[in-house]
């Protein structure tokens, strides 16, 4: 870790303004490719982290938020990056690189739990059939030429002509005399709703910190705590989905806060009972697998503990996919690649609203022939479960122009029990996908692979086999929900992600017509051209003043030629590994990095 050797000292300019510290324009930011669209950027969260350490020197002379100052960082003199390859193998997160949650408990409980008992805080009216008629409508208009699709759980919600504001519409306001500080509580609620999701927008909490949560017969279940801007510095975040129909935000500081809510998503679908109760058997879900029930081979345990649910907003109305965790090349780092759909996520998806929950799975697997979501006794509450909000895109291909494919890094740390699936272009080699139809715990569905649409049916209208792998239904189905969920191979790697079935087949998607049509998957093939620079580069950027020959791309083979290039192509998380030398320039930095020196003594600075 860090160990600083001098103060640091703050730098003032004749007249006593304060230094400001130099600043490279940012280069292209090589491996970011989406076919027919740019990249949003996402900006970096302002806070700053000590930096790693280990064996060797770095010493900086650097500016920080305007200050000055000189440290030392022993730092690990490191061997090559693997080279790359055409397939990896999976991998589970090590505990020291997990992140377990730790969240504040409510100063505010008991005035939440007076305001539930009196029915008091603002209040929407209940939803009506025609509110929830057009989100179905509208939903499937976006999703209904495909066979299975995203499924809608929840729609947005105004608030009114107005947002809600906090201080001015809170329901408590208390002064604590013992720290100087307020806490302000605003309650709001949704007749009805099963799952809850807030919108917040123009936040500044100053020195103060907020929390949203909710009561449950288990406790509260928390959210938080945000500072200053939010999680993205921007003043506009949605806090990950809460169990039940009213939320409380507490906010509690020595600044008066502000912050608005305009909408909220209504969840109208109870993610245990999804389908509204016991299915019969034939209609969908019956025939389900759980995913829980098979040992490796078939099902590579690693790789099952790399499936996600995906849950996210479009036009209104929130839907579930489902994803997956990619293994990169890089053995020192642990990155959140993730694998989807493009027709779940694509370049015009607002990424703040995606939310990634992990392990909704059956513990131990469900009796066999369980109907489809009465065997939850053993299936964790879906609100309690570890999650993920927020993500860079990264990569997405159209589904006719390309194979249906979107990569993404989500944003935070991943908590303990998560694994990494390996890759692989052995289209062939598939047997089982993992995914979360309609939403639900984790399902198995095992298919046998076809070279050609021939197998399909020859009326079944599938894609080209140069972007797309067919597999026919052995056992298992998947449904709504299952969109860009991986065809895995019995050693865990992913060979592609769930497009649906060809177009014009089934005449029914029941469990009656399993053997009716094939299920198309995007070849990781052709994924890979697109994201290869990402999963060589790992989580790891490196600058070596000596490589002053383009191209400048981060990895170890064309390091950035500069420490800003590299810092402004890294992001919360990342590590910089800079090459012994002279480096003379200034550095802003408030992004929670690692720098490491490498081979002997690094100077930053004029």
């Amino acid at each position: 870790m860090i160990e600083e050797t001098n103060t640091i000292e703050q730098v003032t300019r004749p007249g006593g303004a304060e230094e400001s510290c130099g600043r490279e324009s940012h280069p292209p930011l090589p491996g970011e490719r989406i076919r027919g669209a740019s990249v949003p950027r996402v900006s970096p969260v302002a806070a700053f982290a000590p930096f790693g350490a280990g064996p060797g020197h770095l010493l900086i002379v650097a500016c920080f938020m305007a200050l000055v100052g000189v440290s030392t960082l022993r730092a690990q003199t490191t061997g090559a990056v693997p080279v790359p390859a055409v397939e990896a193998f999976p991998e589970m997160l090590p505990d020291w690189a997990a992140q377990a949650e730790s969240p504040l408990q409510p100063l505010t409980l008991q005035h939440a739990q007076a305001l539930s008992a009196a029915g008091n805080g603002f209040e929407l009216p209940a939803l009506s059939a025609q509110e929830v008629a057009a989100a179905d409508a509208a939903a499937q208009a976006r999703t209904g030429h495909i066979r299975p699709g995203p499924f809608r759980v929840g729609l947005v919600r105004s608030v009114g002509m107005q947002p809600l504001r906090i201080p001015d519409d809170c329901d408590v306001v208390q002064p604590l005399p013992a720290t100087g500080e307020t806490v302000w509580l605003l309650s709001i609620r949704s007749p009805g709703s099963f799952d809850t999701r807030v919108h917040l927008s123009n936040v500044d909490l100053g020195r103060g910190r907020l929390i949203v949560y909710a009561l449950t017969d288990g406790g509260p279940l928390v959210r938080g705590p945000y500072d200053k801007l939010g999680p993205d510095g921007n003043g506009d975040f949605w806090p990950a989905s809460l169990a039940g129909d009213r939320l409380f935000i507490e906010v509690v500081g020595p600044d008066v806060p502000r912050a608005e809510i305009a909408e909220i998503v209504h969840g109208d679908v109870d993610p245990d009972h999804p389908l509204g109760g016991d299915a019969p058997e034939g209609t969908p879900g019956s025939c389900e697998l759980d995913a829980m029930c098979y040992g490796n081979p078939p099902i590579n345990a690693t790789a099952r503990a790399a499936v996600g649910r995906m849950n996210f907003v479009v036009n209104g109305e929130s839907f579930v996919c489902t994803g997956t965790l990619l293994n990169d090349l890089d053995s020192e780092t642990f990155v959140p690649y993730f694998l989807t759909a493009n027709h779940c996520i694509d370049e015009n998806v607002n990424l703040a609203t995606l939310q990634v929950t992990w392990l909704y799975q059956e513990t131990p697997c469900a009796p066999a022939n369980c109907p489809y979501d009465s065997c939850l006794s053993s299936t964790p509450s879906l609100s309690g479960l570890p999650n993920n909000v927020n993500a860079t895109l990264l990569a997405t291909s159209g589904a006719t122009v390309g194979n249906d494919a979107t990569v993404l890094r989500l944003h935070g740390g991943l908590p303990p029990g998560i694994g990494f699936a390996g890759w692989t272009n052995n289209e062939s080699a598939g047997v089982v996908g993992v995914h979360h139809p309609h939403g639900s715990w984790k399902r198995a569905f095992f298919g046998e692979y076809h070279s050609t649409s021939l197998g399909c049916g020859a009326d079944c209208g599938c894609f080209t086999p140069a972007n797309y792998a067919f597999y026919s239904d052995v056992d298992g189905i998947v449904e709504p929900g299952s969109s860009g969920s991986a065809m895995f191979t019995s050693s865990g790697q992913v060979i592609g992600q769930l497009y649906g079935s060809c177009s014009l087949c089934p005449d029914a998607f029941d469990c009656f017509h399993t053997g009716d049509y094939c299920t198309q998957y995007g070849e990781w093939g052709q994924t890979y051209a697109d994201v290869s620079y990402w999963l060589q580069l790992g989580g790891t950027l490196w600058v070596d003043a000596a490589n002053t020959t383009p191209p400048w791309n981060g990895l170890q083979s064309d390091p950035y030629l500069t420490v800003s290039q590299a810092y402004n192509a890294a992001w919360d998380g990342s590590q910089i590994k800079i090459v012994a030398g002279n480096y003379l320039q200034n550095l802003t930095m408030n992004k929670q990095i690692t720098l490491k020196a490498v081979n002997g003594l690094v100077r930053i600075g004029n």
